[in-house]
């Protein structure tokens, strides 16, 4: 039997899953695996998500033709474990799989390898009530060639949302030790990373009057190193706990004057059915306040049209909600019914209806993300240039976050420019200066 050496890992879903992938690869690298492309890899590693419905359709379909090319295979990630059925339905695609690991006991990697290499041994099935060999935190990041580190702060979620399956996976709310967090950060500081990504469920728990997300917050701010930080996703109700906390946290210009907000509806009743802790008088104070203090503050959310018994009224409330306090980007969901929801259990509405209030909604939020990129133009100033586009093309990030196109410069660069056009998703710039700064 041929030993694994390489390996590809095919990552779906959000940036949590990323670092999931990161940390893998870190295990790899220590056994003396390498990465390689898809084609000629040893061993296929399927980090998979089970948010949406099409997602988990996506990702049947690749394990899929893997299994049918017998492929050797390793699967982790939710989809496995957000429902049995899924978990049988993966078996049944990919009969000869190594494991299937749950995403809090990647850890275990290596005795399933070692056990692969040296006895063949498959098979295996690693859910959570199995320990960790080593906490997931305690996993660093070192071997990442990017000028981005990705940084989990938690796992798992407090909340009960209707229509959502993550927790299934994920689990109750966790977070991880304050000195893991900032031993992580030591190695993106002395890797002189430009741009560090929190990530989490929800960034921005507080259990017990206790929240790592402040204290990591303001060790950064003292920090000396030349830094920008993207906050990833925050709930409303943790922010209407103390509004003014999250808001101080932007006062530092080492942090993106950006928050992902996700509100789904902005109906009161629609809101309660999803178990959401918030209401449309929470969404407008927060949007407001958030806009009063830095006027450009861009922020992010999310939407799910169409969810069970929603009336037109009440997706009307939304899309007025939108209109009013525009943000920058909105992420537009049909509602997908997950296993072990309690949403799952309300009668669906008609596909028709549900795909033409998503029609709605995405062109309203095209109008508003244009609009907002729009009064963007013939700003100058400072963009961390930090992705590659389409074509080619050079993305980088203003401190508001506002994705910039530029036609030269290389991924780290810390550029001057000047927006000069605006489209849906992006404004175009041009370079008017050499790096400073960072």
């Amino acid at each position: 039997m041929k030993k694994l050496k390489s390996y590809f890992i095919k990552t779906f879903g959000c940036t949590h899953n990323i670092a999931d992938s990161q940390k893998i690869s870190e295990l790899f690298f220590a056994m003396n695996i390498n990465p390689v492309i898809e084609e000629v890899a040893d061993l296929v590693i399927v980090n998979s998500c089970g948010v949406k419905t099409n997602t988990e359709q996506k990702i049947l379909a690749y394990l899929e033709k893997i299994g049918k090319n017998e492929r050797k295979v390793i699967i982790t990630g939710c989809l496995p474990f957000i429902d049995r059925n899924i978990l049988q339905k993966i078996e049944d695609l990919v009969p000869k799989f190594i494991a299937i690991i749950h995403p809090i006991n990647i850890s275990h990697l290596e005795d399933i390898i070692n056990a692969f290499n040296e006895k063949s041994v498959a098979g295996i099935v690693i859910d959570r009530d199995l320990a960790p060999k080593i906490e997931k935190s305690k996993i660093l990041i070192r071997s990442q060639d990017s000028p981005v580190g990705i940084l989990q702060i938690s796992e798992g979620c407090i909340g009960n949302c209707s229509f959502c399956a993550t927790k299934n996976a994920r689990g109750i709310y966790h977070s991880f030790p304050m000195e893991d967090l900032k031993g992580q950060l030591e190695i993106f500081f002395e890797q002189k990373k430009k741009e560090i990504w929190l990530t989490s469920q929800d960034c921005g728990i507080n259990v017990n009057n206790s929240n790592v997300f402040f204290d990591l917050c303001d060790f950064i701010s003292k920090r000396p190193e030349a830094v920008l930080v993207r906050i990833g996703m925050i709930n409303p109700e943790q922010i209407m706990k103390d509004i003014n906390k999250f808001l101080r946290i932007f006062e530092s210009e080492k942090f993106y004057k950006f928050l992902h907000i996700p509100i789904q509806s902005a109906n009161n009743r629609i809101l309660q059915l999803m178990k959401r802790r918030y209401d449309n008088e929470d969404l407008a104070y927060i949007f407001s306040y958030f806009r009063e203090t830095f006027p450009q503050f861009a922020i992010a959310t999310d939407i799910i049209t169409g969810y069970p018994d929603e009336k037109q009224s009440e997706f009307q409330d939304t899309l007025d909600f939108l209109q009013k306090y525009n943000p920058d980007v909105t992420n537009v969901s049909k509602f997908s019914s997950r296993p072990g929801t309690l949403a799952r259990q309300s009668k669906p509405l008609d596909s028709k209806i549900v795909k033409e209030r998503s029609k709605r909604a995405a062109e309203l939020v095209s109008q508003i993300s244009y609009e907002r990129n729009s009064k963007w133009v013939g700003w100058e100033g400072q963009v961390l240039l930090n992705e590659i586009g389409k074509n080619n093309s050079i993305m980088g990030r203003n401190p508001y976050y506002k994705c910039i196109v530029v036609n030269e410069g290389k991924i780290g660069d810390l550029i001057y420019a000047k927006i000069v056009a605006a489209k849906k998703n992006f404004c175009l710039g041009t370079i008017i200066g050499n790096e400073k700064g960072l």
